[in-house]
């Protein structure tokens, strides 16, 4: 009988340090994945982002009817074409609404 729960024992001794290594390992994972988010906000901070200097925007001025037509009807153009490219139907299009971005 004393064989037995020396047995029970070593196998319990066994799934300790089994339990003890995985926690362990878990635990590095975790900090190493905490590391890379510290070093990343630490970037993040050093280095702005610029606003790209080779993007022209157009000034806004009050966009008659026709004008915002022409673009929308661009846009639908260039998303049919697209479609066409890659053997598919075109999707819908439908514009819902128009505001006016800021001056």
């Amino acid at each position: 009988m004393s064989a037995f729960f020396s047995r029970i024992g070593e196998a319990g001794f066994y799934g300790i340090i089994g339990m003890v290594v995985i926690f362990v390992v878990l635990g590095i994972i975790w900090g190493i994945l905490e590391a890379f988010g510290i070093i990343g906000k630490k970037i993040a901070e050093k280095e702005p982002e610029k606003p790209d200097d080779d993007i022209l925007l157009p000034e806004i001025t009050d966009d008659s009817d026709e004008e915002i037509a022409a673009v929308t009807a661009a846009v639908y153009m260039l998303l049919c074409e697209e479609a066409a490219r890659d053997n598919r139907a075109p999707s819908a299009f439908r514009v819902v609404a128009f505001k006016r971005g800021r001056v």
